[in-house]
């Protein structure tokens, strides 16, 4: 007998656009939307 996830499932990832991926916890950002020096290079989802 297969086993019914309890809740909703996330089937992706945050957007690596937001600033805080998790909400309601300001300690975690993503660096990308927020340094736009053109000389530092950041990836998609670098915090």
């Amino acid at each position: 007998m297969p086993v019914q996830p309890s809740g909703p499932v996330q089937k992706s990832g945050p957007k690596p656009t937001t600033v805080y991926p998790l909400p309601g916890v300001s300690q975690v950002a993503f660096l990308k939307p927020i340094v736009d020096h053109p000389m530092i290079e950041i990836g998609e989802y670098t915090y």
